[in-house]
């Protein structure tokens, strides 16, 4: 049902599953750990009504400038994951994740992490990826697109997105983000500075409702793949614009009876350190951090409601805003964003609605100096055919309005338009 599917996204990875710890003790099993297959499978398509597209200098543009009306989205998740209960009590979990057909048609490894659960809790080592990632702290108790009920869709944090908001068009023909960031990157409650990093993270045992995850990245954007991938000889560069990054969440998940439930989580991520692309330190008021919050309720009678909102502190600095049109190098470059939703579900039909503002600051100290707005709701809807298998919908509006008033390959432009999406979602 499409409301399982969305409660799975309210909180990723929720410390429900911290139920676990580490005694000490000689540990066997009968049999190694044996792997099964599951992942998901979506498709979509989408096209734009009445985008906004300026021409630059040289033969460039900005919006809908160059850029088709519509197209076609998918992506693919296939994860392998395992598990064996040791004879010390301890339970030993595996998973490697990866996305067929990523970036220039390769085989990209989304997640991959080793887990050790026992009664003090879990203690999990691996790589995660972006908004979502399983080893980051921030990331697990965050609450996801309230007022969503799709997997493909929605205004918070999409995964198949088709308006231009915040896009430009080089001269040369290439695609190139001169905005902040694309619409979803720049609004999403649930963005984290780790990006695809290798960390670990701790999460604590459930006491009424209540749980805590902690997370430490040594370096954002860095997977340390190295071994068998045929690189990572030494140790890290001091090249990441956020290192040795802190992260704490905690989260509540409860059922009151009577169809009333309530998950909430929040929590704040720190870069003790920072560097430039080319490894140079910056200063202590130029480090990144950012604070996160949200809740989603159920209520009886098919319904659901919920709000989420993040601040990011030194956002250009973040690494997960690498293409964003500011001065990246000044301090005091902060951002927010509130996003809230609802939701209804009766049988198999799911209809959801949610809204999103977002205001970040831009060009700290030049005479243009103000804030990049970026907004949208978000009419969408999933059908249950069958057990794991859904039919969705959205239509959607988005707007941004930048700072300046004059657009050029280095400023973005003002756009708004209308989207239209239909997909499919499958679950394996």
């Amino acid at each position: 049902m499409p409301t399982a599917s969305t409660l799975k996204k309210v909180l990723a990875g929720t410390t429900a599953l911290a139920t676990a710890a580490l005694p000490v003790g000689q540990a066997s099993a009968a049999s190694g750990i044996k792997l099964g297959i599951s992942g998901y499978y979506r498709a979509s398509a989408g096209f734009l009504v009445g985008g906004d597209q300026t021409p630059t200098a040289g033969g460039g543009g900005l919006g809908d400038f160059g850029r088709t009306s519509g197209g076609f989205r998918q992506e693919i998740r296939i994860n392998f994951k395992g598990q064996v209960t040791l004879n010390n009590g301890i339970t030993v979990d595996a998973l490697v994740g990866i996305n067929p057909g990523g970036a220039q048609g390769s085989t990209q490894l989304n997640t991959s992490y080793v887990e050790f659960r026992g009664i003090y809790g879990d203690l999990r080592f691996g790589t995660g990826t972006g908004t979502g990632s399983q080893l980051d702290a921030l990331a697990l108790s965050c609450v996801y697109d309230p007022g969503n009920v799709t997997s493909n869709f929605g205004v918070n944090s999409a995964n198949q997105d088709f308006t231009n908001a915040g896009l430009g068009r080089t001269a040369g023909g290439a695609g190139k983000t001169v905005g902040v960031a694309t619409f979803e990157t720049a609004a999403a409650t649930c963005s984290t500075m780790t990006g695809h990093s290798t960390a670990i993270v701790y999460f604590s045992p459930a006491v009424g409702g209540f749980s805590l995850d902690i997370s430490y990245t040594p370096a954002a954007n860095t997977a340390n793949g190295s071994g068998s991938q045929g690189f990572g000889a030494g140790t890290d560069l001091k090249n990441s614009t956020a290192e040795n990054i802190l992260s704490v969440g905690t989260d509540f998940n409860h059922d009151f009876g009577g169809g009333w439930t309530l998950v909430a989580g929040g929590g704040g991520q720190w870069a003790f350190t920072a560097h430039t692309g080319a490894g140079g330190p910056l200063p202590h008021d130029h480090k990144p951090s950012q604070y996160n919050l949200g809740f989603q309720l159920g209520i009886p009678g098919g319904w659901t409601a919920g709000a989420a909102g993040a601040y990011y502190v030194n956002y250009p600095n973040q690494g997960f805003f690498a293409n964003a049109a500011t001065d990246a190098g000044t301090s005091g470059a902060d951002g927010w964003v509130a996003a809230a939703g609802v939701n209804y579900t009766i049988d198999a039909l799911s209809l959801g609605l949610e809204g999103i503002y977002g205001l970040y600051q831009v060009h700290q100290g030049a005479s243009d100096a103000g804030h990049d707005a970026v907004w949208g709701i978000s009419l969408n809807g999933a059908y249950a055919l069958g057990p794991g298998i859904n039919l969705e919908g959205q239509v959607a509006y988005t707007e941004y309005d930048p700072a300046v008033g004059t657009p050029s390959s280095t400023n973005p432009v003002r756009y708004d338009a209308v989207e239209i999406d239909t997909g499919i979602a499958i679950n394996f």
